[in-house]
């Protein structure tokens, strides 16, 4: 029972351990994109997804860049999976869930794909704070 407790510990201390390097990395990422260092923000963004892949703050803000540097693929791609991991608790990242959705409908524009851009603008329009 013992060792039961000690391994329970140390595998509950080393999760909390880089869940603090992914926070690390991903503020690192945003202060590297707000001076337009867009690869060095996505390289933070990479490493802080390989610690945690779990937090859909990081997808969205590394397809936020993506869509800076006109890859809109990746953005897209980014971007679903932020929805998905949100998909469970949509009410609680409502802002998220809208800003992902115009985020995709402004790639969808970028790659000149029109009529999915105005579907994914129109899924942003629904959330209640547009109306």
């Amino acid at each position: 029972m013992k060792k039961i407790i000690i391994i329970l510990i140390i595998f509950l201390y080393s999760q909390n351990t880089y869940s603090q390097y992914a926070g690390a990395y991903f503020e690192r990422g945003k202060e590297k994109a707000n001076s337009k260092d867009y690869y060095g923000a996505i390289q933070d963004y990479n490493k802080a997804i390989e610690l945690n892949q779990d937090d859909p703050y990081i997808y969205f803000y590394r397809g936020t860049v993506y869509i800076q540097l006109e890859k809109y693929n990746e953005a897209i791609s980014d971007l679903n999976k932020c929805l998905t991991i949100v998909s469970s608790n949509r009410e609680k990242f409502k802002s998220l869930t809208e800003e992902s959705y115009h985020l995709i409908g402004l790639s969808k524009f970028g790659l000149k794909d029109y009529k999915s851009a105005v579907l994914y603008f129109t899924k942003a329009l629904e959330f209640e704070w547009c109306k």
